[in-house]
């Protein structure tokens, strides 16, 4: 389902709660009233009606941001689920990026996944799709 008529409130919370466990290992969010005001701009950025959410028991359990890139035919793709143990995570998130692949294949744009080879959910559901290139992931970690 996108996201198109979702609360931008009720979004910017599940950005946090996907943010904070993403990146939990590597680099943790030591401010949250920052990472409140961040995740409120960012959902403001996204293409609602590219972005795309699985829920479960009426809870979001995974989503795919879509945000336009300035000024080129790409958007950039935010995609795994809202908590780090989540049971069907990766059928759940599979879920959602298809819907947002439904939706932008006729839109003639590249989308870019925002991603790591260690995210649990995202990496196997890009890992079984086919590819135009080579080398789909680009990987930028700093420690």
């Amino acid at each position: 389902m996108n996201l198109q008529d979702k609360d931008p409130e009720s979004l910017s919370k599940v950005f946090e709660r996907q943010y904070m466990w993403i990146h939990q290992r590597w680099s943790p969010v030591g401010d949250l009233d920052l990472l409140t005001e961040v995740a409120a701009a960012e959902i403001n950025a996204i293409d609602a009606n590219a972005s795309s959410g699985v829920w479960h028991d009426g809870e979001i359990v995974a989503v795919a941001f879509a945000f336009p890139v300035p000024n080129e035919p790409v958007l950039e793709i935010v995609a795994e689920t809202t908590t780090e143990r989540q049971p069907w995570g990766t059928e759940f998130l599979a879920e959602a990026v298809a819907a947002t692949l439904r939706v932008t294949r006729r839109r003639n744009c590249l989308l870019r996944f925002d991603g790591h080879m260690s995210d649990p959910h995202l990496h196997p559901v890009l890992s079984a799709l086919p590819w135009l290139r080579r080398d789909p992931l680009d990987l930028v970690e700093i420690p």
